[in-house]
């Protein structure tokens, strides 16, 4: 097991006394839809985040290399842990290849194997942007950990499948009887690109864009069609249930429209 949770708290308060880790200040904010309540987070304005290039340019891959600052452990020989520079849920990793690699070429059993390393010591979900129109905002390939759960007045996932099993918008789940295996994390993300027609003949070649969340119990994969609805941006979150909006206009444009024709907005 890496020691990822025991050196995330040092890591955090040095990176925030270096000012190199930038925190989103948010409050959250309860939307209700049918008997499910979503969890918003509502923000003033975003950090000046980096815009996402085309790879080969000095300076302009955040990952490549690395921020020294960020750096949390070591997950095996391909892969790191580090912190997320913006970060808007607390001890919120990346799991980033050493190596550049697309964030829109299917994920191989090493990047199942680095992301489990996450798992274990406590409850996490991680998940996975494959893509810009899936919500992914850097093309070197990166999957999330998330701490569970991810607000204490909510659910640990509002939209846990296990317990929401009719939603208006597509999805694969696949259920594990006990916590995966990285070979058994694979074939059950294998399974859901399959099933959507997403995964392409090569296994280096690109995906169709799509939404991967993990956690000990299941796997989940959505197809996806847009990044965002009404200027409001989507990432896999959303399909756990958890959103992000800049503003109280863009709450109220979700309230409006609801959180579930929302999702269903930007799958396809």
């Amino acid at each position: 097991m890496s020691g990822v949770w025991s050196r995330i708290g040092a890591v955090t308060e040095r990176a925030l006394a270096l000012g190199a880790l930038q925190p989103i200040d948010t409050r959250t904010e309860r939307v209700d839809d049918g008997d499910v309540a979503f969890m918003v987070r509502v923000i003033e304005r975003l950090a000046d985040k980096p815009v996402a290039l085309p790879p080969g340019v000095r300076g302009e891959n955040p990952f490549s290399p690395y921020e020294e600052a960020m750096y949390v452990a070591d997950l095996g020989p391909d892969h790191v842990a580090l912190l997320n520079k913006f970060m808007v849920i607390e001890d919120h990793l990346l799991v980033v290849t050493r190596a550049y690699a697309p964030q829109t070429s299917r994920l191989e059993p090493a990047d199942f194997a680095a992301v489990l390393q996450c798992f274990g010591t406590r409850p996490v979900l991680a998940f996975y942007n494959g893509g810009e129109a899936a919500g992914a905002s850097q093309p070197h390939r990166h999957l999330q950990v998330v701490p569970l759960p991810l607000h204490p007045d909510f659910p640990a996932l509002p939209l846990d499948p296990e317990r929401v099993t009719k939603v208006p918008f597509a999805r694969h789940v696949q259920r594990f009887a006990t916590p995966p295996t990285a070979a058994e994390a694979h074939a059950a993300y294998l399974a859901g690109l399959d099933a959507f027609g997403l995964a392409p003949l090569a296994k280096d070649g690109l995906t169709r864009p799509y939404n991967l969340l993990l956690t000990e119990r299941w796997s989940m994969v959505i197809p996806r069609l847009a990044e965002h609805v009404d200027g409001i941006s989507i990432n896999a979150l959303g399909f756990a249930g958890a959103l992000l909006v800049k503003n109280e206009a863009q709450l109220d444009r979700l309230r409006e429209r609801g959180p579930f024709a929302a999702l269903r907005a930007v799958v396809g």
